[in-house]
């Protein structure tokens, strides 16, 4: 999408909102005529959205950034909490001791493949950050990328495990795993480490997930769809780990 500029010419507008004593950036983008595929996506698809995640990474590899450009780290602490909209600590304190205890699990996975992989550029640089099958749309036919507001840096595979992390329970995952990682080959380079570390950062992905919601059931309006999310990642997770154990 193509950002548009405000009526003063610039990029990003300030807004105050007083009555709720806070301010917010503004942004404006046009419209891309396109639609998720996410229910019906198949292996073509998906081998059409590994080369596109290349070609981002590709970008991202030779783009030079400006002076004072700040983005996150998509690390391990910012995964655990970091950069979420609150204190890690309020997103920990609003989970059971049990769910707590498959997200430390899960953070040593996740920290035992990225100190695996180490932190070279060749693995390390700027990514979207939530390449998940609803920031990936089609238009007749040809994938584009939507929603960069997470955009940081991160490891590359991340970036590949969230467009595969909500289906890895699906019968044809292996086929679609393939596709997509059979796509991103063919346009940037990705180790068979990288490869064989994948569901590692899947497991970081639905950890940064249970995270996200957590401090949403503090909002009455949000509890049951939160705790019904958290529920459903948390067993996700609980099972990937013991996977990745065996």
């Amino acid at each position: 999408p193509e950002p548009v500029r405000a009526s003063n010419g610039e990029w990003v507008t300030t807004v105050d909102l007083p009555q709720l004593g806070i301010w917010r950036y503004c942004v404006l983008f046009t419209y891309l005529d396109a639609k998720s595929i996410k229910d019906e996506i198949e292996p073509k698809q998906m081998e059409f959205l590994g080369a596109l995640i290349a070609l981002l990474h590709r970008h991202g590899e030779n783009y030079q950034p400006s002076k004072g450009f700040i983005r996150k780290h998509w690390d391990l602490e910012g995964l655990k909490g970091e950069m979420l909209d609150v204190p890690p600590a309020q997103a920990y304190a609003a989970l059971t001791k049990d769910e707590r205890q498959v997200v430390d699990d899960a953070e040593k996975i996740v920290k035992e493949g990225m100190d695996a992989l180490g932190r070279s550029p060749k693995v390390y640089g700027l990514i979207h950050g939530d390449l998940h099958l609803k920031s990936m749309l089609f238009s007749g036919g040809r994938p584009v990328v939507i929603d960069f507001d997470t955009c940081g840096y991160g490891y590359y595979i991340y970036d590949l495990s969230v467009a595969i992390w909500d289906i890895f329970h699906r019968d044809d995952f292996a086929v679609m795993r393939k596709a997509l990682l059979g796509g991103y080959r063919k346009v940037r380079q990705l180790s068979e480490q990288e490869e064989s570390l994948l569901m590692h950062f899947v497991a970081g992905r639905l950890m940064a997930q249970v995270l996200t919601w957590a401090p949403r059931r503090e909002h009455s309006s949000l509890t049951e769809v939160a705790d019904k999310a958290i529920e459903r990642q948390v067993h996700q997770l609980e099972r990937l780990v013991e996977y990745l154990e065996r």
